[in-house]
């Protein structure tokens, strides 16, 4: 059965002047030759020319940078440089964006990009990706210092992804084509809407708080109210570009305002009040910038120890935001309770327990039913696609249940070691899920560190600290909370490293075959259409040793 996919209304204007119904008729992705399964992008059916450089001169470089095509093409035609090197650093400079605001890794994405710079025959490319900045440039030319943002968007990395590694090995790729898809790419928004990403946010909370915190019905219900005034604190963020850079100290606020509160209106003790709170903040944690941070550092960037010691302040400063919400959620539950301590809606060092079963076997079987509602929820929201989402559901409920068993098992077993093991399982896991489908390793293994919860101690070990400080007791003994989390990073680090090294070899031969199926479309010409490409599965990201 012949499948295909209408051309993204929104990308009608970077094509040729022809009516909208034609258009639409006319250009299409054939997906009838194994793109389900081959990770192929296949050519339009029509041929149709993508757009000169003069119309292209006023499209935006890319995701968070107000500089245009036509200022680079402009800059290096003053240089001497014809209009193919002109086009070529154009589409480096994009990819270099598109990829950094999508969620690539550093240490993946600077050896990719240098190798697509060789393809279009650059001089050497000088690359340094930050995490709000992109220093680039090619030979002994001008320094791009380009606006980036460090995203979690699968559906566009796979996608970008792919394209990126067929312009490295097609020959003489059309330029033109590759920037008018990534565009398109770009443009491409979530495949399941607001409404759902909405109802998603709220059921990833709901299910945290017995799958991840160990909560009973009582939480279940509390945050179930709580994550509605967190949901529109982080729409008003969103929105209003004054509050945007306060949405990391608004959002644990409001959390330990609501939290708290609602407890009492419930009646529940106040450790309850922990449970609720991680779990309205669990998808904030900085988990994917402690992994990267750390495996940068080992490769000798040092992104990587800004990329650590802004996750650990970031943290820090969730802690502190929580705290005043706790803080001011007690002013009046102390008035109405019969005879308060001085402040009893801190919550305790640990959550209170959900009512868990005693055995290990029993136990096990019902936090992987309390997982699944809660990994459905995360991949809406990274955007993965209905067609992908069963098989990377399964993986990554295979890794969260090895690291429950290691976790309540007998096994004498440290905490980095079953941290270790647990990253390596799901990055092995991982690249067997790319090395058959063709999707990143990344679909597994960051919705893994997401899980593992890093920083949640951290915040549940400064409230005790917070309240002897309040009432005036001893202080107790210091949590040294950089140690913990720069070793939560280094274990997370290692078993990712092992397994990728070991699985290098075999995606980088695959994710070649693939590429070079896919650059046929781009080195013979025929027009890559700018469509969503959210039914095409992708090359996966190989490991940067192999492009070097």
């Amino acid at each position: 059965m012949v499948h295909d996919q209408l051309v993204d209304d929104r990308a009608e204007p970077l094509l040729p002047a022809e009516e909208a119904g034609k258009l639409r008729s006319a250009l299409r992705i054939d997906l009838s030759v194994g793109c389900s399964r081959g990770g192929v992008l296949q050519p339009c059916r029509r041929k149709h020319e993508p757009p000169s450089r003069e119309a292209r001169a006023q499209l935006p470089l890319g995701p968070n940078e107000h500089a245009t095509e036509g200022d680079i093409c402009d800059m290096y035609a003053r240089l001497g440089w014809d209009e193919r090197d002109q086009l070529g650093a154009v589409l480096v400079l994009k990819l270099a964006l598109s990829l950094t605001a999508s969620g690539m890794p550093t240490y993946t994405a600077e050896p990719l990009l240098r190798t697509v710079a060789a393809a279009a025959n650059l001089p050497h490319c000088h690359l340094l990706l930050g995490m709000r900045s992109l220093q680039i440039s090619f030979g002994g030319g001008p320094v791009h210092v380009l606006s980036s943002r460090q995203g979690k968007v699968l559906h566009r990395l796979s996608d970008l992804h792919c394209l990126t590694l067929a312009v490295a090995v097609a020959v003489e790729p059309a330029t033109l084509m590759a920037l008018q898809a990534v565009d398109a790419i770009n443009r491409r928004r979530s495949p399941f809407g607001w409404a759902i990403e909405a109802l998603a946010y709220h059921g990833f909370a709901c299910a945290a708080a017995p799958a991840i915190f160990g909560g009973g019905l009582g939480d279940f219900a509390v945050v179930a109210l709580a994550s509605v005034p967190v949901r529109l604190t982080l729409a008003a963020c969103g929105a209003l570009p004054q509050l945007s850079a306060l949405s990391d100290l608004l959002l644990p606020i409001v959390a330990g305002v609501a939290a708290p509160s609602l407890c009492a209106l419930f009646e529940l003790d106040a450790c309850h009040a922990a449970t609720a709170t991680l779990s309205l903040l669990l998808f904030e944690l900085p988990g994917s910038e402690l992994l990267f941070g750390a495996t940068e550092l080992k490769r000798g960037n040092l992104v990587g120890a800004t990329r650590l010691v802004h996750a650990v302040v970031l943290t820090m400063f969730m802690a502190v935001a929580l705290a005043l919400g706790w803080c001011l959620a007690a002013l009046p539950i102390s008035r109405l309770a019969p005879s308060p301590p001085p402040n009893p809606w801190l919550p305790a060092a640990a959550p209170c327990s959900g009512g868990a079963t005693a055995e290990l076997w029993p136990a096990l079987l019902q936090n992987g039913l309390q997982l699944l509602p809660l990994e459905v929820s995360f991949f809406v929201l990274l955007g993965v696609s209905v067609r992908e989402m069963p098989s990377a559901a399964g993986l990554l409920l295979l890794t969260m249940l090895l690291q429950f068993f290691l976790s309540h098992s007998a096994l004498p077993l440290p905490g980095p070691v079953s941290n270790a093991a647990t990253l390596f399982v799901g990055t092995a896991l991982g690249c067997a899920h790319e090395y058959v489908h063709g999707t990143s390793h990344l679909i597994v293994l960051l919705p893994t560190i997401v899980l593992l919860a890093p920083g949640a101690t951290v915040l549940k070990a400064r409230a005790p600290t917070a309240q002897h400080l309040r009432v005036g007791a001893a202080e107790p003994p210091p949590t040294d909370a950089w140690f913990e989390l720069l070793m939560l990073a280094v274990s997370f680090a290692v078993g990712e490293a092992i397994a990728h090294h070991l699985w290098a070899p075999a995606l980088s031969r695959r994710a070649a075959a693939r590429a070079e199926a896919t650059a046929v479309a781009l080195s013979d010409s025929k027009a890559v259409c700018p469509v969503r490409l959210a039914r095409i599965v992708a090359v996966g990201v190989p490991v940067a040793e192999t492009l070097e």
